[in-house]
């Protein structure tokens, strides 16, 4: 079973990263997880997709194999 965690526990996994905490010493301190901790703060560092507006594919064109 996955637990969620509260949005106040996420927010002191950031708070405590940022101050230079480990995230074995965070994730001793919240009782959760080291993995947890990383996941965490991996996806809040992950910069967001961003489309161009000319990356639409045009229509009847294709890629070629090979090169």
């Amino acid at each position: 079973m996955t637990r969620c965690l509260h949005d106040a526990q996420v927010h002191a996994i950031m708070t405590l990263r940022e101050i230079g905490w480990s995230y074995r010493r965070i994730a001793l301190a919240l009782n959760v997880h080291r993995e947890t901790v990383a996941r965490h703060v991996r996806q809040a560092n992950s910069k967001p997709a961003t489309i161009a507006a000319d990356s639409e594919p045009k229509t009847g064109q294709r890629r070629q194999r090979g090169s």
